[in-house]
């Protein structure tokens, strides 16, 4: 998803200069509230409601990009995802450590290759009873 421009543009407002390395933010999408209404809240569900996007977004959830140029492994990765997941709440109870700097929201620390990842994100995994 990174470009480089080529020549100078002006978009809106803003003037970019030939050779300038462009890259959308992708947690600021995620976590756009006039699309998602509750963005800082845990609710999964969400992706099961049929709701209106944001008409300043053509896309709202963009993990792998979107378009020709998305990630060919995308759907192999969702349901790889899936797998694991549920394998790992099956068997695990999934706790912050005391005194974690996520307890109220997710930290991010930002990466030139992910975008974003947490920053110093510890879980504890807690072997489920049978």
């Amino acid at each position: 998803m990174p470009r480089v421009t080529t020549d100078a543009v002006t978009l809106g407002k803003y003037y970019i200069p030939p050779n300038t390395s462009l890259i959308y933010n992708i947690y600021a999408i995620h976590h756009h509230n006039a699309v998602w209404g509750d963005p800082h809240v845990f609710r999964p569900d969400r992706f099961l409601e049929k709701t209106e996007k944001s008409p300043i977004l053509k896309d709202a959830w963009v993990p792998f990009a979107s378009g020709p140029r998305q990630c060919p492994a995308r759907n192999f990765a969702l349901y790889e995802q899936r797998a694991l997941v549920v394998m790992l709440l099956r068997e695990y109870e999934w706790t912050l450590p005391a005194g974690s700097i996520h307890n109220n929201e997710l930290k991010n620390a930002f990466s030139p290759f992910a975008l974003t990842l947490p920053q110093n994100l510890h879980i504890t995994f807690t072997k489920r009873k049978n």
